[in-house]
């Protein structure tokens, strides 16, 4: 009798061993063997569409070149958030439950921002194309900023300006979002006396014509626009044809297709931040003719950014062999990574950036 409950407790004690180190894979790995379940939240249909296409296209082209290499070896999963961030908190929901993921990539700073504390919670890890610069505070090592933010953009901005001479009144017009702030910000500590006035816009284009109209008699020598919905395009347009001959500045947001579309005729006109990617190569037409054919928009910085993330991802997993804690340990480091030419430096705070540069589109 003794000898039975001995080996009862010993079957139990093998049993509780066995249920605890599964709970602890099945917390600390998204994977089933040496596979990567990625999930993308984007806005892929909606006012967004074109920013959430462009980094599905990025996730999807990078994906397929290291499955080529080792097959299988990641499996993606999208939900479509309609371009409105309270549908992110389902999406999240549904890829974790019902898909196993815990690697997920979001845009926008609404939908980083709905994600953030679900993530933290659940220990998992959230890569955000977004330039919000709270993104990564009290981020739990769980969130990592795949982008510059809005103050190294507003930085670049204001270290040109600062150098010209030519450039002595300049007029800022942000969309009326934290990042659009942000810009003001550091905007009003810069640039002292050269920044003679501000106004945020809204999406709606007899408001922006109206304020625009407004401005039109000020003597200016630099716009700044800062945003990256079609509405931002509309205020460059309205500009334009209110007399405005002027340079016209804005941040990466311009470089998107809907943006540049609704820019018109005066799309060329606009120099823009932009990151230091490989745009007039061969491999960057290809891309862009798939991503125009596949996803109806260019392939951007955004795109970049998004196929540097999955590339990231897959390096330091293969290094961490698929375990959660330790791949997020290896990308809070101070590291530079290249991948087909391009170079993202890895940081402890979790930020993962690029070079920017000022273009036009014809660069």
């Amino acid at each position: 009798m003794k000898k039975n409950k001995l080996l009862i407790a010993i079957g139990a004690a093998v049993l509780i061993g066995i249920v605890s180190l599964l709970a602890y894979r099945t917390q600390n790995q998204s994977v089933s063997g040496d596979v990567i379940r990625i999930g993308a939240i984007l806005p892929l249909t909606g006012q967004f569409a074109s920013a959430g296409n462009a980094v599905r296209a990025g996730i999807e082209l990078a994906v397929e070149k290291i499955n080529n290499d080792n097959p299988n070896r990641i499996k993606l999963f999208f939900y479509d958030t309609k371009s409105e961030s309270k549908n992110a908190a389902m999406g999240y929901s549904r890829l974790r439950s019902l898909s196993g993921v815990r690697v997920f990539f979001t845009t926008l700073s609404d939908h980083s921002f709905v994600l953030k504390p679900m993530i933290i919670k659940n220990n998992d890890m959230l890569f955000c194309i977004a330039s919000h610069t709270e993104i990564l505070k009290d981020s739990k090592e769980c969130i990592f900023q795949l982008a510059n933010t809005s103050k190294d953009e507003a930085n670049c901005l204001c270290d040109i300006i600062a150098a010209s001479n030519d450039i002595k009144r300049v007029y800022y017009y942000g969309l009326n979002t934290e990042a659009g702030m942000d810009f003001n910000r550091v905007f009003n500590e810069r640039l002292n006396d050269k920044l003679i006035g501000s106004s945020y816009y809204e999406d709606d284009y007899t408001s922006i014509k109206n304020l625009v109209a407004r401005n039109s008699d000020k003597k200016i020598d630099c716009v700044v626009v800062v945003g990256y919905a079609p509405a931002m395009g509309y205020l460059i347009k309205t500009a334009r044809e209110y007399g405005y001959v002027g340079p016209i500045w804005a941040n990466v947001g311009y470089n998107t297709t809907s943006v540049i579309q609704a820019s018109g005729a005066f799309a060329d006109t606009v120099s823009f931040v932009d990151y230091d990617f490989p745009y007039s190569s061969p491999i960057h037409k290809k891309y862009d003719q798939i991503s125009n054919k596949k996803y109806g928009t260019s392939y951007s910085c955004l795109s970049y950014l998004a196929m540097g993330g999955c590339n990231i991802v897959n390096t330091y997993w293969n290094i961490g062999k698929g375990d959660t804690l330790k791949v997020k340990k290896l990308i809070l480091k101070d590291a530079e990574l290249v991948f087909d030419g391009i170079h993202f430096k890895t940081s402890p705070s979790g930020s993962i950036t690029a070079n920017l540069v000022l273009k036009t589109l014809k660069d």
